[in-house]
């Protein structure tokens, strides 16, 4: 049996009771948006800067969901610059970053 939990426009949270008794909380989202603008940024070569000159200034590397990033977080990436910059890079994680990436 589900039952749908919550629905947005981006996410839909399902639990998913199985004939033993063993219930799945299931999330899902939306992130062709995200994903695009991913791809417009890399194809444009153009980077994107965050701030002025100096050592506050920034650039992205890429753009990630909600979801995503929370699984970022439980992997113990994501607030580890060195494993989020590998990440980024990786090719299986592409479509997430805004630069290319390598192997």
């Amino acid at each position: 049996m589900k039952v749908v939990l919550s629905k947005d426009e981006t996410h839909k949270e399902v639990a998913e009771i199985s004939h033993d008794g063993e219930t799945r909380i299931i999330t899902t989202e939306d992130v062709t948006e995200i994903l695009k603008r991913n791809e417009a940024i890399r194809n444009s070569g153009q980077r994107v800067k965050f701030g002025e000159r100096g050592e506050t200034s920034m650039h992205m590397i890429g753009s990630v969901s909600p979801l995503k990033m929370f699984q970022l977080i439980k992997a113990g990436i994501w607030y580890d610059d060195k494993k989020l910059r590998a990440w980024f890079k990786d090719l299986d994680n592409y479509l997430w970053s805004v630069t290319r990436g390598t192997k």
